[in-house]
C-alpha cells in the first residue's frame, strides 16, 4: 500500500515537474527572443559600408557654353517684352517735282525760223513730242512767265517751242547755188551772196548754218531741231553734229549730217 501511495505521488510529482517544465520553456522562449532581439538592435553587425555611387564626371565646357548654363539656371530679370522689329520698307525712289510754270495769255500767228523741236513742257527738260519745220505755222496761246516759251496746240494736245526759234515772219530758204555764180576775184565763193547768217539750210544729206564765231557755234547753236529733220528724214542711221569750218571773213558754217555725208566739196569753195 505504502508503494503504491509513494507511487502515486511520484507520479504526482512527476507530472508537476513536467507541467512546470513545459511552462518555464513556454515563457523563456520569448524571453530570449526578446533578448537577442534587443541584443541585435544595440550591438548592430558590421556591414560593409554601400559602394558609393561614382560621380558623373563633367567635363569642361567652354566659356560660351558655361555663360549659356549660368544665363537658363539664373533667374531672369524681369524686363519690359522686347519689341519685334518691323522689316524696314525699301525706299521709293522719288521723283524730282515738275517745275510749276505761270503762263501770260496770247493769240498770235507764228512761224518756225528752223527745224525745232516740239515739248510737252516749257523748258528742254520736257519730253519731245514732235517737231517743226522751217516756216510751219502755229497759232500761240500763251507764252511762260519763267522761260519764255510759247504755248500752243500741237496734234490736239498743248505743247511747247522755244521762243529763239519762231517768229511773226517767214524766212526765205535759198538753195544752193549754182557753181558759176557769186564767185569772188580769186575763184572763191562769197557766203553772203547765197545764204543769211544764223538761218539753218537744209541741203537734204545735212544741214549748215553760218554764225560769227567759232564760240557761238560750238557753245551756243541748237542743233536739236537739225538733227530731228534728218533724224526723221533718215531713220535708223546716225545724225552727227557740230563740225565747224572757217570761212574766209572770219564767220564759221556748222553742219548736222547724216553719217557718211561728205561735205568737203560743198565747203571748199567759201574757204
Amino acid at each position: 500500500m505504502k508503494k503504491r501511495l509513494l507511487g502515486f505521488l511520484l507520479g504526482v510529482m512527476l507530472v508537476s515537474v513536467c507541467v512546470g517544465c513545459g511552462a518555464e520553456s513556454a515563457t523563456t522562449k520569448p524571453t530570449e527572443t526578446v533578448t537577442e532581439t534587443t541584443t541585435e538592435e544595440n550591438t548592430p553587425e558590421q556591414t560593409e559600408a554601400p559602394t558609393a555611387i561614382p560621380e558623373k564626371t563633367v567635363e569642361p565646357t567652354p566659356e560660351a557654353n558655361i555663360e549659356a548654363v549660368e544665363e537658363a539656371t539664373t533667374e531672369p530679370e524681369t524686363t519690359e517684352p522686347t519689341k519685334t522689329a518691323e522689316p524696314e520698307q525699301a525706299e521709293i525712289p522719288t521723283t524730282e517735282p515738275v517745275p510749276q510754270y505761270t503762263y501770260t495769255d496770247m493769240s498770235a500767228t507764228m512761224f518756225a525760223q528752223q527745224t525745232v523741236n516740239v515739248r510737252d513742257l516749257p523748258d528742254t527738260n520736257g519730253n519731245k513730242v514732235g517737231s517743226l519745220s522751217t516756216n510751219d505755222e502755229i497759232t500761240i496761246s500763251g507764252q511762260c512767265n519763267e522761260t519764255g516759251w510759247y504755248r500752243f496746240e500741237y496734234n490736239g494736245n498743248v505743247a511747247f517751242v522755244s521762243n529763239k526759234y519762231v517768229g511773226e515772219n517767214k524766212v526765205e530758204v535759198q538753195q544752193q547755188a549754182t557753181a558759176n555764180s557769186g564767185s569772188s576775184s580769186s575763184g572763191k565763193k562769197n557766203w553772203q551772196d547765197y545764204y543769211q547768217d544764223h538761218v539753218w539750210y537744209d541741203m537734204n544729206n545735212f544741214m549748215f548754218i553760218i554764225v560769227d564765231s567759232r564760240d557761238e557755234g560750238t557753245n551756243y547753236t541748237d542743233y536739236s531741231g537739225a538733227n530731228a529733220t534728218l533724224e526723221a528724214r533718215f531713220p535708223g542711221e546716225k545724225v552727227y553734229s557740230g563740225a565747224g569750218v572757217g570761212l574766209r571773213d572770219g564767220h564759221w558754217m556748222f553742219f548736222s549730217y547724216r553719217a557718211g555725208t561728205l561735205v568737203d566739196s560743198f565747203i571748199e569753195p567759201f574757204m
